[in-house]
């Protein structure tokens, strides 16, 4: 490495570290930054040892969150490198940076994709590159076949041809109006008008279906998503009267009572909110929400007795299954607080999925919500303290945050624990009957919830498909 290079990527590297020393202090307190500066000096003095970029420990630092969600996985590898084990220089530098968005160190990969980007358009800004004598010819849509054919004859082939589209000179048009049979169907008297607002796997293979078996009840009105073609091939197959890639389209049409909510978790709380405003009801996918700001703005809006206010359901639905109905009518003539022990294991789901992401939250919040929620459900009283320990893999096939037990303790002395643990749902409630003689609940009324579609759930089930 030439010593120019040297000294830009050491001013490089002093000026990161100036804006992320203040970015992981206002986000994760003095404390927390200084603590995790103290393991990442550490982990420089060694790296440089081993010829790794300067500006690493900048990279390092912008990503603080990844060592306090998923420290001892990191550091277990920086250990083995440290120690000179199995742990690679490359390998550990790949663990760091695979996070959506980040380039590797300058020195360690000079050219990354983003890189020569930058410097592509760095240089047509400055004149270094002239595009436009490169183009050739100019020609409208209509006349694509012909812009194609001058490109494949004559002996002085153009080296680049555009085609240019005729301009709007109206607003860009966010609704589509379907022409599908069902629209009629608004023509009920007392059929409440759905829209939907995120048309994903769950909501084309349940809420949809639902809707459809309970035709009399309710109506597809619009189904809004985030691509044209997925909004309306989904409004056509399900009966809609029109879709959009814009959700206050939903939110204002005054021929929809309720809509639903199946977007990725990250959005769930701030489009409620829009839709409660909007005087929608609203039927949310769980979570309700990622971060305590964004509970505390839902119970803003409903801390306003003055008015009349729409309804806000999660979709939590373990509550509502026959097994939890049956546990719950049995303990209800309990004396004494309660023992829950729910082990599950939903399946495993790549580390690079959206639901360990940002958008997704973990499934701690994005899925074993719906447990918690049951355990409130068969409980009947509010949670007062909980206690979590996960494991720490030595690979990167499983991540911590994914495999734990969480113990929660309750108002009227119950505790209920969540584990990971057999290839389908196993619950156990423990009590005691408040008539007759005094028996443990779990002797005769142990329940086995077994995930629908499951083997075990067949054999007891056999129409179920």
């Amino acid at each position: 490495m030439s010593q120019s290079w040297k000294i830009r990527l050491t001013q490089q590297a002093e000026a990161d570290l100036l804006d992320v020393s203040v970015w992981t202090t206002e986000n994760f307190g003095f404390q927390q930054a200084a603590s995790y500066g103290e393991t990442i000096v550490s982990a420089i003095e060694a790296l440089r040892k081993t010829k790794i970029a300067i500006g690493l420990k900048a990279h390092l630092v912008k990503f603080t969150h990844r060592l306090l969600v998923d420290g001892a996985h990191l550091m277990q590898a920086f250990h083995r490198l440290v120690n000179g084990g199995e742990c690679t220089t490359s390998i550990f530098i790949r663990m760091v940076f695979t996070a959506p968005g980040l380039d590797y160190p300058l020195a360690y990969v000079r050219w990354t994709e983003g890189r020569n980007m930058a410097e592509y358009l760095r240089l047509i800004a400055d004149g270094a590159i002239d595009v436009k004598s490169m183009i050739a010819a100019v020609h409208p849509i209509d006349y694509v076949v012909e812009a194609y054919r001058s490109l494949q004859s004559g002996v002085d082939k153009p080296l680049m041809v555009l085609l240019s589209y005729p301009r709007r000179g109206d607003a860009l048009v966010r609704r589509i109006p379907l022409k599908s049979p069902v629209s009629v169907a608004l023509a009920h008297h007392g059929a409440i008008r759905m829209g939907l607002i995120g048309a994903g796997g769950f909501a084309k293979g349940m809420h949809l279906p639902n809707l459809q078996q309970l035709k009399d009840d309710f109506v597809l009105r619009a189904v809004a998503s985030r691509t044209g073609h997925n909004a309306q091939s989904t409004g056509k197959r399900f009966g809609a009267s029109y879709s959009t890639t814009d959700h206050n389209e939903v939110l204002k049409d005054q021929d929809i009572d309720a809509v639903i909510i199946a977007t990725r978790h990250d959005t769930h709380a701030f489009l409620a909110l829009d839709a409660l405003r909007a005087g929608k009801h609203v039927l949310l996918e769980k979570p309700l929400a990622l971060t305590e700001q964004e509970l505390q703005e839902i119970e803003n809006f409903y801390s306003d007795d003055s008015r009349s206010l729409p309804v806000l359901l999660t979709g939590f639905n373990r509550r509502f299954s026959v097994y939890a109905q049956h546990i719950a009518k049995v303990i209800n003539a309990r004396t004494n607080p309660l023992i829950i022990n729910y082990r599950m294991n939903a399946g495993y789901i790549p580390l690079d999925h959206w639901v360990h992401g940002p958008e997704g939250g973990g499934r701690n919040r994005g899925e074993a919500c719906h447990i918690y929620d049951l355990f409130t459900f068969l409980t009947g009283a509010k949670v007062i303290s909980v206690q979590a320990m996960a494991v720490s893999p030595s690979t990167r096939y499983y991540a911590a945050s994914d495999n734990f037990v969480a113990t929660i303790g309750f108002e009227d002395g119950s505790v209920a624990s969540r584990k990971d643990g057999v290839p389908f749902r196993h619950s156990e409630v423990s009590g005691r009957r408040r008539r007759g003689r005094s028996r443990p609940v779990r002797r005769r009324y142990c329940q086995v919830i077994r995930a629908p579609g499951s083997r075990q759930h067949r054999r007891r089930h056999p129409g179920y498909r």
